[in-house]
């Protein structure tokens, strides 16, 4: 008789580990990204056969029972395996590989799950079901899996833990309680150039392009504290940041982030998910320019400013905030690090970084301002205390 094992599951769900555990096994098959049985053409293969298909499949969802009828046409008893794994862990992979968010991820592999049941039922087919954290990790359960199939389990594979990378970020959830479940954790020395005196083995971030977790839980701890009607923000970039100082706003139970951002698709972008995350209502998104918006802004006042947009506006958008008389307790400056030319090797020119920095001294002579105070650890940061 002629098999055809079908490995089926949501995405990031481990069908390749079972695949290349059945291709070792003697199947006739692929376990890479691409299969030979992609275009779904099973004539003239042999009789023993492993295939797998997640769902959603790229862009397309996969009609489950129109394979199996293809494959019982070609004469092949389909025996189908569908595997399961941590959902929390599942959403981690989905979001790091696929770019997903949380709630996208949450309802495709519900989803997922329902089409595969639903196409092999109509087929009057009912699967075998894995758990991939229970198979990769006790060789008994991979050991009378294969004996269902009449297989010896292979000697030549490993069985990595495929949660590790991602258990670690869950593990340090616990330091960032505002933490959107899409972030996955990173060193900030992994992902970001640094010299050895900047110290950024000591801080995590989500990619090299937002601000290190560290210094968004002391804003958010700040604000916290000083209780500010209105927060502002200029750039959003991937949204991280303002889920710190919304979230910080929610548990306050008042208070609106405003949050300047040049790009159109990155505002779109923010705006789903702070709807994801709950917290729209405390977050008012400007489509804008950020220094001319606060060159010409006379009517909102801010109490805390996180100014995080490009380096070379960043002095000047507090400067008219002050001229205007809109900022009115505290402003927090973003790579400030005196050692950021050497460790990005020129880049900003080493002239407009220092005269970033020097600006930023400057205030602190400036009597409107109270003081200057500085980190230089990691991409570095500066707060001035503004005069009441």
């Amino acid at each position: 008789m002629k098999d055809a094992i079908f490995i089926l599951g949501p995405e990031e769900s481990g069908t390749q580990t079972i695949t290349e555990a059945f291709v070792r096994g003697g199947y006739y098959g692929d376990f890479g990204l691409e299969q030979r049985m992609d275009n779904l053409a099973f004539d003239g293969l042999p009789d023993r056969i492993v295939f797998r298909r997640t769902l959603p499949h790229g862009h397309d969802w996969p009609d489950v029972g129109a394979i199996v009828a293809k494959l019982q046409e070609r004469g092949y008893r389909v025996r189908p395996v569908v595997i399961w794994r941590d959902k929390e862990m599942a959403q981690l992979a989905q979001t790091e590989m696929h770019g997903r968010d949380p709630g996208t991820s949450r309802d495709n592999i519900n989803l997922a799950l329902e089409r595969i049941y639903a196409g092999l039922a109509g087929q009057q087919l009912w699967p075998e079901t894995v758990y991939l954290e229970a198979f990769v990790r006790y060789p008994h359960v991979r050991s009378e899996f294969f004996r269902r199939f009449e297989l010896t389990p292979p000697a030549d594979m490993q069985f990595p833990d495929p949660d590790e990378p991602y258990r670690l970020s869950r593990g340090r959830q616990h330091k960032y309680a505002w933490l959107p479940g899409w972030v996955t954790i990173h060193k900030e020395s992994e992902i970001h150039p640094h010299i050895a005196s900047e110290r950024a083995d000591l801080f995590d971030a989500f990619n090299g392009g937002t601000t290190e977790l560290e210094v968004l839980n002391w804003l958010h701890s700040t604000i916290m504290a000083l209780k500010p009607d209105a927060v502002l923000e200029t750039g959003a970039a991937d949204g991280v940041g303002t889920i710190a100082l919304a979230s910080a706003c929610r548990n306050n139970g008042f208070g609106m982030v405003h949050s300047i951002e040049l790009d159109e698709g990155r505002c779109q972008e923010l705006e789903r998910k702070l709807r994801e995350a709950k917290l729209i209502e405390f977050v008012r998104i400007h489509h804008a320019d950020s220094l001319s918006f606060l060159q010409r802004n006379k009517e909102l006042v801010f109490d805390i400013g996180f100014y995080d947009s490009m380096c070379e506006i960043r002095a000047e958008e507090f400067r008219a905030c002050l001229d205007h008389g809109t900022i009115r307790k505290l402003a927090v400056f973003h790579d400030t690090a005196p050692t950021r030319p050497e460790a990005l090797d020129g880049w900003p020119p080493r002239a407009v970084h220092e005269r970033y920095r020097a600006t930023l001294q400057s205030f602190a002579d400036d009597p409107r301002c109270a003081g200057f105070f500085e980190s230089t650890f990691s991409r570095g940061f500066v707060w001035l205390v503004v005069r009441p």
